[in-house]
């Protein structure tokens, strides 16, 4: 059946004359039209599911990307639903493709910032810090580091597991938090927080929010409920450029 199909898997694209073939091969083998239409149906959409693949993986969408994900689809007269979770999916995608390539958005902010400082995300927080215990930790989804200065590297992979550790994670407080050009800013509801960009070793992200690795004093956890692939996007993002 590969070999039947070859043309269409080959570079994602059926051409008339090629289809016109294989209509012929069908017709010669006696393939029932339906059985053929069916085949037919079945192998372009998996064409079209393993390139959509390929091109998530990185957890980015570029506008080339986009573009022939829609021609591919066209080519092989294929409906992609682009509704629902699926387009939210999609549209995070390209949004994290523009944090990493493109100008971040500045946005205003209710607070006083620095001079010549801007803010690029702005979201609600719960802010934990490490302390030591027996209790175990559980983390799901994201897994993986992201570090700062000599050695710098981005990876992680978006696996689920659990993990558990002897420390245990104490609320400190619930609050606003803001990913600056200079350091991030906590602003709780007990009080005020900042980490200068300068300070920061390592962030770990996991689906639920990151873990901030600091070259002194004590390591917080910032859960944050939505946006956790935009909001780390745009904290790497802001340690490259810092």
């Amino acid at each position: 059946m590969s070999s039947f199909w070859g043309p269409l898997q080959s570079d994602r694209r059926l051409p008339d004359e090629e289809e016109i073939k294989l209509d012929e091969l069908a017709e010669y083998i006696g393939l029932l039209k339906e059985t053929y239409e069916e085949i037919s149906a079945s192998v372009r959409g998996e064409v079209v599911q393993s390139y959509y693949n390929e091109i998530i993986d990185d957890g980015e969408i570029s506008p080339e990307e986009y573009n022939e994900l829609l021609e591919t689809a066209k080519s092989l007269n294929v409906k992609i639903d682009f509704t629902g979770e699926a387009k939210n999916q999609i549209e995070q995608l390209k949004t994290i493709w523009e944090i990493n390539y493109r100008e971040l958005q500045i946005y205003e902010i209710p607070i006083k910032l620095q001079r010549n400082e801007v803010c690029y995300f702005h979201n609600q927080v719960t802010w934990y810090e490490y302390r030591a215990g027996k209790s175990s930790v559980p983390y799901h989804g994201w897994s993986g580091r992201i570090r700062f200065g000599k050695g710098l590297y981005y990876r992680y992979g978006k696996i689920n597991y659990a993990r558990e550790t002897t420390q245990e994670l104490r609320l400190i407080d619930s609050g606003d938090f803001f990913v600056t050009n200079k350091r991030v800013i906590f602003t709780g509801t007990k009080g005020n927080k900042t980490i200068p960009y300068s300070s920061i070793l390592e962030i770990r992200p996991y689906n639920n929010g990151v873990d901030i690795m600091k070259a002194s004093g004590k390591c917080p956890f910032i859960k944050i409920n939505k946006d956790i692939e935009i909001f780390t996007a745009t904290l790497v993002r802001a340690l490259n450029d810092y």
